[in-house]
């Protein structure tokens, strides 16, 4: 009886890891690609609800809303949401960025090789908006 138990109990690890793996290049490998993009550390990618932060800022919300990440249904209603206005920060279409709500993983791969340019950068030192393509923050005078 502990054998199956044992076996069961590894099938369980390995599920988990395959599902730790499949997060990893399914959500964190393409946000990586598009915070380089949009002006944010990639490595912020990596931490699960770190990165959820970083777009509810960078879609210009208070970043108390990551807490509507831990109310059953608002969370599952707010994610959607967050999802098509980032997608529309990023000049996306509209059916572009309800596809980026409804089907992440999908279309975050997808936006992750895809071409685009945003409707507002800010300087990661001090928040201040960035217009056009310059290297330096003409607030805070940091290299970007």
């Amino acid at each position: 009886m502990s054998g199956i138990l044992l076996l069961i109990l590894l099938l369980l690890v390995i599920f988990l890891f395959l599902s730790f793996l499949a997060n990893i290049v399914v959500k964190a490998l393409p946000l990586w690609f598009i915070f380089k993009k949009i002006n944010i550390a990639p490595w912020k990618s990596l931490i699960p609800y770190y990165s959820d932060y970083e777009i509810i800022k960078f879609c210009g919300f208070s970043g108390w809303f990551i807490c509507l990440y831990f109310i059953p249904t608002i969370n599952v209603l707010f994610g959607i949401l967050l999802r098509i206005k980032f997608g529309q920060k990023l000049n996306q279409s509209i059916w572009f960025s309800i596809g980026l709500g409804l089907f992440p993983m999908i279309f975050f791969p997808i936006l992750a090789i895809k071409d685009f340019e945003t409707t507002d950068l800010r300087c990661q030192n001090c928040g201040s908006e960035i217009k056009g393509a310059g290297i330096y923050c003409v607030n805070c005078g940091i290299k970007l």
